[in-house]
């Protein structure tokens, strides 16, 4: 958890009651190597933060060829971040090579990326 306060606290410095609300929205979580995080054709509903591995982001042609468009890596938050905001059906695969231990926001039973979206609002600008 100590890396996903970093993260979010250079992108702007968080107030300890603002971390606070952040990192109960988050469990830890283990992807075993070939689950698939977000599949195509389904509205993604988790955002994760990397504290190990990398997660390919890849599509595949009606032919089933395989194309690797990104590689989320450790320290870094993974999604499919247009179809979370859009509520689109998503166009790409993210699937883990490796196991991987991230940290797992799931949306629907809270809405918790809404509550992200108020407390980033709430933060004082620099």
């Amino acid at each position: 958890m100590k890396e996903l306060y970093k993260y979010f606290n250079a992108i702007a410095p968080l107030q300890e009651n603002t971390w606070s609300k952040i990192e109960p929205l988050f469990s830890e979580t283990i992807l075993k190597k070939g689950v698939i995080f977000i599949n195509e054709g389904e509205i993604a509903k988790q955002i994760g933060f990397l504290t190990s591995g990398y997660i390919r982001a890849f599509c595949r042609t009606s032919e089933g060829l395989e194309y690797i468009k990104h590689f989320f890596t450790q320290n870094n938050m993974v999604s499919g971040y247009s179809s979370l905001v859009s509520l689109m059906p998503s166009k790409i695969i993210q699937q883990a090579p490796k196991t991987i231990q991230f940290w797992q926001q799931i949306m629907p039973k809270s809405q918790n990326f809404m509550i992200l979206i108020q407390i980033w609002k709430e933060l004082p600008e620099n």
